[in-house]
């Protein structure tokens, strides 16, 4: 994650507030990913900012209940990415 930041120089980090509903396996592997992430943030000194995933796709999509799929493609289309 260090090198990513260090290559990419980002301001800021925004993640998503964890969501779990069944998969406890999963819920320790996303915290584990997400601190990776903050961590190396806090040590490049950047701010680090949480959103729930109902906003997230809110702001992107314009409905907090749009499936990835939806995300995807708006991301997509924004970015101007293939």
């Amino acid at each position: 994650m260090e090198e990513l930041i260090k290559h990419h120089r980002p301001h800021i980090l925004s993640v998503e507030t964890q969501f779990v509903e069944k998969n406890v396996q999963s819920a320790l592997k996303l915290g584990m990913a997400r601190g990776a992430a903050i961590i190396s943030a806090k040590r490049q000194g950047m701010p680090v900012y949480e959103y729930a995933p109902t906003k997230v796709k809110s702001a992107v999509v314009g409905n907090g209940r749009a499936s990835k799929h939806q995300v995807q493609s708006m991301v997509k289309l924004l970015l101007k990415l293939e």
